[in-house]
């Protein structure tokens, strides 16, 4: 794939406008979803993402995403280069922009960029899906109920990952059945909440997607943008980076400076949360039985599926 990636820029330096023609591609670390690559020449650094045995789609998705934050003048977030559905990669390759010097965890943050992230992340939970539905040519409303924020969720990260584990567990573990017991009553709860929530542009993974250059703070990976329920994707945030009461206090703090957030959603993060950590976990304990089945060494995923366990059962005392 990096030749590829090599010729694909060969036959496309004008397009992708590199200062100097003499340039190295090299393949970093990615995630999950996608393969990333390195372009950089003296003056100048991009990344080319491609897809990772998923849906190539996310690929144009995202493209189409930061030609929106470009129009909306959302600063710190990568710059679309080019996109080519290129015949050598096989798949569609986005090029972008490189923004920060390394990665940053949430509790790395100096008050300063805790600061930044929280304007950031404001700014962009206060975009209307008006540009949305007009780039992708959807009918997204600016409030929805509690049930159009579910959708799919439980069906797609509860009960079939649920049904999944069923299906494969030689042994399967009580503590699962009765906590899919409650994720179900949880469901029921929050689909039955009335009133309108705001239904605002949100990142979809912001977690583990923070960058910084020492000064400011840059959020990447837009592949999962789309409209939904800013406070939700707080919790999100703060579940998947670990932060305490005192640091949400803090970083909410902030971020009441630049966005108010919903009360119907304040209402009922708890139960948001609850429900999240119900996904979390039966993550772990279906992909520890897919290791299983592989042969493969489970022991991460044991360990991965205990801990989340304890946890979710924290949130239910």
């Amino acid at each position: 794939m990096k030749e590829d990636i090599s010729q694909l820029v060969e036959q496309n330096l004008e397009n992708i406008n590199l200062e100097n023609p003499d340039y190295a591609v090299k393949e970093i670390q990615g995630g999950e979803n996608n393969r990333i690559f390195e372009i950089s020449s003296e003056n100048r650094r991009l990344i080319a993402r491609t897809s990772n045995k998923v849906s190539e789609d996310r690929i144009r998705h995202e493209a189409g995403i930061l030609e929106l934050l470009e129009k909306e003048e959302v600063e710190n977030v990568p710059r679309k280069i080019f996109l080519e559905d290129s015949d050598l990669a096989g798949q569609p390759v986005l090029i972008e922009t490189s923004v920060g010097t390394r990665d940053i965890e949430f509790s790395e943050m100096s008050r300063e960029e805790l600061r930044d992230f929280a304007e950031q992340l404001a700014r962009i939970h206060s975009i209307t899906p008006d540009s949305y539905n007009r780039k992708f040519g959807k009918n997204e409303p600016k409030e929805a109920s509690m049930e159009k924020e579910m959708g799919s969720n439980f069906e797609k990260y509860s009960r079939q990952p649920y049904r999944n584990y069923m299906e494969m567990a030689d042994a399967v573990d009580p503590r699962v059945k009765d906590m899919f017991r409650r994720q179900k009553s949880i469901y029921g709860k929050l689909t039955e909440v009335d009133g309108k929530l705001p239904w605002r542009m949100v990142h979809g993974d912001p977690a583990d997607n923070i960058r910084t250059d020492g000064r400011k703070v840059f959020i990447i990976d837009w592949e999962f943008c789309r409209p939904g329920v800013p406070f939700f994707e707080l919790i999100y945030t703060f579940r998947h980076n670990d932060v305490d009461r005192e640091e949400r206090q803090q970083f909410l703090q902030y971020y009441r400076m630049f966005r108010d957030t919903s009360e119907i959603a304040e209402q009922n993060a708890d139960l948001w949360e609850k429900f999240l950590a119900f996904n979390d976990m039966i993550w772990a304990a279906e992909r520890k039985e897919k290791e299983k089945r592989a042969g493969g060494d489970v022991s991460e995923y044991e360990d991965l599926f205990e801990e989340r366990m304890k946890e979710l059962e924290k949130l239910h005392r």
